[in-house]
């Protein structure tokens, strides 16, 4: 006589018993990990207590009495900047001289960008591209800086040039 087969209930039983253990492990390193950037969030956050106990000892022996209490906290910039401070108007600057007829897409300013990074972006990450770059044009656009050419059609992106000179004829 042969050994009985082990009954599918026994064998779903092992089946979710095993998962949930899996589970248990990825979440036991994945705390791990939370504990191990927990203490560096506590050194970095002594470090930073440390710097403001100096700006607010340097404020004491000015002239003008401040509070430091009351200053409200200023929160920094949740995406750091991709191309460094005034790196994304330099570039559309270079693209519209680079350009035929001093004229360019949003598309080509969005390229460029991509171009001139050093690593290629997610699908998430260039989506916040193309965002950043359509406020960038468009903050431009209302400084006077650039001149934002009317659309041929509802699927044609946005053609832009320098507020002080008109499109070229190619």
């Amino acid at each position: 006589m042969g050994m009985p087969g082990t009954p599918s209930s026994l064998k779903w039983l092992i089946n979710k018993q095993t998962r949930f253990a899996g589970q248990i492990l990825q979440k036991q390193d994945q705390l791990i990990q939370l504990r191990e950037q927990m203490a560096v969030c506590k050194k970095e956050i002594a470090g930073l207590q440390a710097k403001q106990l100096q700006i607010e000892a340097v404020m004491r022996m000015h002239e003008i009495k401040l509070n430091a209490q009351e200053l409200r906290p200023i929160r920094p910039h949740s995406h750091l900047s991709l191309l460094g401070h005034g790196g994304l108007t330099r570039l559309i600057y270079a693209t519209l001289r680079g350009s035929e007829n001093g004229t360019a897409t949003t598309r080509d300013f969005v390229a460029a960008v991509s171009d001139a990074l050093p690593v290629c972006l997610d699908p998430d990450q260039m989506e916040r591209v193309k965002v950043r770059v359509r406020v960038r044009l468009c903050i431009m656009a209302q400084r006077g800086m650039l001149t934002r050419s009317p659309n041929r059609g509802p699927c044609e992106p946005c053609s832009w040039h320098l507020a002080t000179e008109r499109p070229r004829n190619p």
